[in-house]
């Protein structure tokens, strides 16, 4: 392998890593959203920290997991 095809296979390796990590965060968000407006989130599944952020607590995790799981196993017509 030359130099040059190295250095786009990191570039590629590289990209996909990040395409990976941001790729997938709306999924995310939107299970989020999805299970806060069906009023399955609650208060007691956020932890407030001292700065005031806020954190999971493993049953808010269970939940979006189940959730974002529930999306990708979703059946769509295309």
């Amino acid at each position: 392998m030359n130099k040059c095809t190295k250095t786009i296979a990191e570039k590629m390796f590289f990209f996909s890593r990040h395409l990976r990590k941001v790729g997938f965060r709306f999924l995310v968000d939107l299970a989020v959203i999805s299970l806060i407006e069906s009023g399955a989130m609650e208060s007691k599944d956020f932890i407030r920290t001292e700065n005031y952020n806020l954190r999971l607590k493993p049953t808010g995790a269970r939940k979006i997991v189940n959730e974002f799981s529930n999306m990708l196993n979703k059946k769509v017509s295309y």
